[in-house]
């Protein structure tokens, strides 16, 4: 079998499930479910099913919903479920999908979330993609444990589930009894894995390779965009959000923008960790990194330019600090997403 990148990220896992046995996985139907985090699993599961393996698993799915009705999905597609959340049914792992709009009312279902609850104190592993996180965290079963979710939902997970320990960097997080994947088309990712964990890692190779899914980063970094409030209540550290934003591609003093904002550097620091939760540098630096990014993306200048468009004359320093903090070197970004580019 010729090497697939999948392989590398999948061959550590030991298999925890005799190949043969029959693993059953509900798939968890819910209004405003994006209906393929339902089906693409079904789909990647029904790719393993047909790849003549050795090692083939034996996988029951099932789509379960709160009652027999079909749902709505984000797109509008009905859902129909085939078992339902009352029949008492024991799985060895439930997928919670990506949910797009009605958060707050999934959150206040509580036969659905004592139902997810139920499942994992049977022995099921619960998987969730991007805001399906938010559920599991709503059972209690993830406080003081780490998880991820969609990074542009980071901050509304950690307002309400502070005692989780956030990790929205990463892509997909196994903690055993729990995976979580955080993009909402991270489903195919944590299909593989699935595949993989369940000790067919050769198999999830090759779904790999007829899919065409490429899992061989664990990061949301590259996807980032810098969001930060603006109602935290503290007008001198607004005020420097703004100017910095306005003048990002100057050279900025933490002292001088104080002295703007009439406070000391030291208050400045101090206020802006608490409204922010970061210093100003790291946020002049956020800010400026999303802008190369978008440049990357979009702009047909050289990478020394960009850089120094958005503020750094050392390029060396620029593509320093990008590869750290985005995960990728400024090159390889611009191949990834220049296809976005109009």
């Amino acid at each position: 079998m010729s090497c697939c990148p999948i392989v590398s990220y999948l061959t550590f896992l030991l298999p925890y499930r005799t190949i043969g046995t029959m693993t059953t996985i509900a798939l968890l139907a819910l209004e405003g479910c994006l209906s393929s985090s339902v089906f693409g699993p079904l789909d990647v599961f029904a790719t393993a099913r047909r790849e003549k393996n050795e090692n083939t698993l034996r996988i029951h799915s099932t789509i379960v919903g709160r009652s027999p009705a079909p749902v709505t999905s984000f797109s509008g597609i009905p859902v129909t479920p085939s078992a339902t959340i009352g029949d008492g049914e024991q799985y060895d792992h439930v997928l919670i999908p990506a949910l797009f709009g009605g958060l707050k009312r999934h959150l206040a279902d509580r036969p659905v979330i004592d139902w997810i609850r139920s499942q994992h104190q049977g022995g099921a592993c619960i998987c969730t993609v991007c805001a399906g996180s938010f559920l599991l965290a709503e059972t209690g079963l993830l406080a003081g444990r780490p998880a991820t979710t969609h990074w542009g939902l980071a901050g509304d997970f950690r307002k309400r589930y502070p005692d989780v320990l956030l990790r929205a960097d990463r892509m997909l997080l196994d903690e055993g009894d729990y995976i979580c994947s955080g993009g909402a088309t991270a489903y195919l990712e944590l299909s593989l894995y699935l595949l993989g964990k369940l000790g067919a890692p050769e198999l999830a190779a090759e779904c790999s390779r007829v899919l065409l899914i490429d899992a061989r980063t664990n990061s949301q970094t590259p996807y980032m965009s810098t969001t930060y409030a603006t109602d935290h209540g503290d007008p001198e550290v607004l005020a420097v959000q703004q100017y910095i934003e306005k003048h990002l591609p100057e050279k900025l003093n933490i002292e001088e923008l104080a002295r703007k904002a009439g406070i000391t550097g030291r208050t400045l620091n101090r206020r802006f960790q608490r409204a922010l939760r970061i210093s100003p540098l790291e946020f002049i630096q956020d800010l400026r990194l999303d802008k190369a990014k978008k440049m990357l993306a979009t702009d047909t200048q050289c990478v020394e330019q960009i850089g120094y468009a958005v503020g750094y004359e050392d390029s060396a320093s620029f593509r320093r600090v990008f590869r750290k903090k985005v995960g990728l070197t400024p090159g390889e970004y611009r191949s990834r997403f220049a296809h976005c580019r109009p």
